[in-house]
C-alpha cells in the first residue's frame, strides 16, 4: 500500500472511528443504566492546555511588517495579536474498567486578521491485560471544527491597480493581488485525529 491509499484510508475511516466511538458510548450508557450522577462522578480531569499549536503559529506572524510606497513601515503585530486566551481542557469519563471516554473543549480566539475556532474533542481510551505481564492500550481522539481562518486585507494600489483584496501579508510583494489569497492560513491542527496503539510486556 503506496502512502496516497494510507492517507485516503485514514481520511474515510476517522468518519467510521467516530461513529463507532459514539455508537459503543451510547450501548454502554444503555446496558450500564448510566445516569447524570453516575457521569459526573465517574469523570476525571486529565489536561489543560493554555497555548495551542494554531496559536503559537499566528504569534510567530507578529514580527513581520512590510513598507508602503511612501516609506512608512507597516507592524502586523496588532492584526495577529490574539485578543483572548486559546484555553484546552480534557476530560475522561470512565464507563468500564477497561473503557473511557474522553471528551473536551476549546475556547478558540481571535484577532484583527484570524479566527481561532472552537473546538470539541471526542475519543476513547481501551486498556487491558492480554496475560499477566503485558499490558495493551487503545487510545482514538477526534478533534471537531477548530480551524485557523486568515482574513485577508483590503489594499490601495494607486493607478497601478486601484483598491483589491489582498493577503496582509504579501501585500507588498511582487504578486498579483488576488493570487496572494492562496496563501491565506486555512488549516486545522495536526493532532486533530490522534491514534495510539501502545503493548507493553514486563519481563
Amino acid at each position: 500500500m503506496n502512502i496516497i491509499s494510507i492517507l485516503c484510508f485514514r481520511k474515510t475511516t476517522v468518519r467510521i472511528i467516530a461513529l463507532s466511538i459514539v455508537a459503543y458510548c451510547i450501548f454502554v450508557f444503555k446496558t450500564h443504566s448510566y445516569n447524570l450522577e453516575s457521569f459526573f462522578f465517574d469523570t476525571y480531569f486529565v489536561n489543560m492546555q493554555h497555548r495551542t499549536y494554531l496559536t503559537d503559529k499566528v504569534r510567530n506572524l507578529q514580527d513581520q511588517s512590510f513598507e508602503l510606497s511612501n516609506g512608512n513601515l507597516v507592524a502586523m503585530k496588532k492584526w495577529y495579536s490574539p485578543k483572548s486566551a486559546d484555553m484546552q481542557l480534557d476530560f475522561m469519563t470512565q464507563l468500564t474498567p477497561r473503557l473511557g471516554l474522553v471528551w473536551g473543549a476549546s475556547t478558540g480566539n481571535y484577532g484583527e486578521k484570524f479566527v481561532i475556532q472552537p473546538s470539541f474533542k471526542l475519543g476513547m481510551v481501551f486498556h487491558t491485560q492480554p496475560t499477566p505481564n503485558s499490558e495493551l492500550s487503545l487510545s482514538l481522539t477526534r478533534q471537531l471544527r477548530g480551524r485557523l481562518e486568515e482574513k485577508p486585507c483590503i489594499a490601495d494600489y494607486g493607478s497601478i491597480g486601484g483598491v483589491q483584496t489582498v493577503n496582509c501579508r504579501y501585500a507588498a510583494s511582487t504578486m498579483e493581488p488576488s493570487q496572494t489569497l492562496k496563501y491565506l492560513l486555512n488549516e486545522k491542527a495536526p493532532d486533530s485525529v490522534y491514534i495510539s496503539l501502545r503493548y507493553k510486556f514486563i519481563f
